[in-house]
C-alpha cells in the first residue's frame, strides 16, 4: 500500500510539473510572439502607456521583467501570482557573441519562471531586414 500511494504522489508531482512547463512555454511563445511583430529599430524614443502598450520597438523590451505576469495591456494574466516573465535584449556579430555595436542582429532572451525556479528559457535572433 505504502509503494502504491508512493507511485501515485510521484504521478500526481509529475503531472504538475509537466503541465506548469506547458502553461510556461505558452506564456514564453506569447511573449515571443509579440516581440517578433515590433520593429527592429526604435520608431520614437517615447514612452508612455500602460504595460507594454507604448513598447515600439524591440529594444524596449530589454530588462523588462514581470510578475505576477501581464497582458500587454497591462492587465494581469489570472493565476500567475508567483511567475516570472523576463526579456534580455542584445546586439550579436554573426560568430554568435555579443557587441555593443548594432550588428544587424538581435538576440531576445525570454524567461518564464515560477518562484526562483525557470521553467522555460525561449532564445531566438532577430534580424535587420529593411
Amino acid at each position: 500500500l505504502a509503494a502504491a500511494l508512493q507511485t501515485a504522489a510521484a504521478a500526481g508531482v509529475y503531472q504538475l510539473q509537466a503541465a506548469e512547463q506547458t502553461r510556461a512555454s505558452g506564456l514564453a511563445n506569447d511573449m515571443v510572439s509579440e516581440i517578433m511583430y515590433q520593429p527592429y529599430q526604435d520608431a520614437s524614443a517615447t514612452l508612455s502607456g500602460p504595460g507594454r502598450t507604448a513598447f515600439n520597438d524591440i529594444d524596449d523590451y530589454n530588462g523588462w521583467t514581470e510578475s505576477p505576469l501581464q497582458n500587454k495591456d497591462g492587465s494581469t494574466i489570472p493565476n500567475t501570482t508567483g511567475w516570472t516573465r523576463s526579456v534580455s535584449v542584445c546586439f550579436l556579430t554573426t560568430s554568435g557573441t555579443v557587441s555593443a555595436l548594432d550588428t544587424g542582429i538581435k538576440e531576445i532572451v525570454v524567461t518564464v519562471s515560477q518562484g526562483y525556479r525557470p521553467l522555460v528559457t525561449r532564445v531566438f535572433l532577430r534580424p535587420n531586414h529593411p
